[in-house]
């Protein structure tokens, strides 16, 4: 996963992070704020899907 993250060239969603490297998408939202948290990755948020 941090491999992943570290090498993405665009804004990668927890959804398509967790699919990539084959895990849940709970699993997968712990590592990207673990990278934020220590200060080597900027992370921001977006809406993803349709308005329902």
């Amino acid at each position: 996963m941090y491999s992943h993250i570290w090498q993405a060239q665009l804004p990668t969603s927890r959804v398509e992070a967790a699919e990539t490297v084959g895990i849940s998408r709970n699993l997968a939202a712990f590592h990207p704020d673990t990278l934020v948290a220590a200060g080597l990755r900027l992370t921001r948020y977006e809406f993803g899907g349709d308005i329902r």
